[in-house]
């Protein structure tokens, strides 16, 4: 185990006033939930105001020709996320061969507490919606419009459950969305916009010049997701070594020399204290795209029987996460305390799941 300490206080000695690794804040939400999808329709010029629950605002279907198809059925071929991989919020998306789609935000704040939830506060939404037919930009990039987005509990809503405030936002990451871009797999990075690589280089490895998988990049907010590949695909490396190891202990043992490179760059004493914020950071989604791809791979009535204990699991979590950082608040190690101290956690984590897949 690293003394993250020494790290972290060798970090600041080395690069006073480094940049950190940015992270986005949660978006604003009010209140009165409602359990009916609330739907919002998108022409394809402008993004218009979303509506009172139980409406909708029609878009006339275009007719998608062989090659929107393939657009879509390529993207449909990979799972996205949205996320700085600083903090624990994130916004999930999957993609499907008739363009339509749907997601998730998520984030919490463990530590924002009041009488009537002192455990605190978890940002929400659940949200579906359609995508127009694409449009060739080049060989590797199409570019969208939202034709609708249907929400299932109304964005100015909010909840209190078993001590906890639950408040419903909108899609972080595709709020405010006029042009939505798809890149395809193969892409050269160097040719995608800036803001979007920024996002998406904790998913890619060292020396990487080509995407390995799709991506979407809302231009509007520079809002950039990275691409995955779902569970049981072989279209990626990391799922191609999967099949040919001997199951769930070899899986992990990758995981393991992948950290372990990142451990040793951490200790070389080279690095900036913003790029050490930012290698944190990729070790931390190591782990979490691992918890994420484990827990999707349970079957249902496990899911089911684990599900309280996983929240439970969360909750700790972000209030060990922010303990962590406390000692450094304010300071340019804060973000390395942080992402270490979740990277530990959920590692852990890791390992109880996979056991239930062994």
């Amino acid at each position: 185990m690293i003394k993250w300490k020494n790290v972290i206080a060798a970090g600041m000695i080395l690069s006073l006033g480094a940049s950190l690794l940015m992270g986005c804040g949660k978006k604003d939400a009010v209140a009165d939930n409602d359990d009916d999808w609330v739907v919002v329709g998108k022409d394809s010029e402008e993004p218009e105001p979303a509506t009172e629950s139980g409406t909708e605002v029609v878009s006339e279907d275009s007719t998608e020709d062989t090659e929107s198809n393939s657009v879509f059925s390529e993207m449909a071929k990979y799972s996205y996320t949205f996320a700085s991989g600083a903090g624990g919020w994130s916004t999930k998306l999957t993609v499907n061969e008739d363009g339509s789609f749907e997601g998730s935000y998520s984030d919490a704040d463990m530590g924002d507490t009041g009488t009537d939830y002192p455990n605190g506060i978890v940002y929400l939404c659940d949200f579906s919606g359609k995508f127009s037919t694409p449009e060739k930009v080049d060989e590797y990039t199409y570019k969208t419009t939202i034709k609708s987005m249907n929400y299932l509990n109304k964005t100015d809503g909010e909840d209190i459950v078993d001590g906890v405030k639950y408040i419903y936002s909108g899609a972080y990451g595709l709020d405010g969305a006029k042009t939505i871009y798809f890149y395809m797999k193969g892409a050269p990075i160097d040719q995608l916009p800036k803001e979007y690589v920024n996002w998406i280089s904790l998913s890619l490895e060292d020396g990487q010049t080509e995407l390995s998988c799709c991506g979407i990049y809302n231009e509007a907010e520079e809002a950039g997701f990275y691409g995955w590949t779902k569970n049981g695909s072989s279209e990626s490396n990391a799922s191609a070594e999967k099949e040919e190891q001997d199951g769930i202990s070899a899986e992990l043992a990758g995981i393991e020399k992948k950290v372990k490179r990142l451990q040793d760059k951490l200790q070389s004493g080279d690095l900036t204290q913003g790029e050490m914020n930012q290698l944190s950071a990729k070790l931390y989604k190591l782990w979490d795209d691992e918890l994420n791809d484990i827990w999707g791979r349970l079957d249902e009535d496990t899911k089911s029987e684990l599900l309280q204990e996983e929240r439970d699991w969360i909750k700790e979590k972000e209030k060990k996460i922010k303990e962590a950082g406390k000692e450094w608040e304010g300071g340019s190690g804060q973000p390395l305390a942080e992402n270490q101290e979740g990277a530990d956690l959920t590692r852990d984590r890791v390992y109880k799941l996979a056991d239930y897949l062994r």
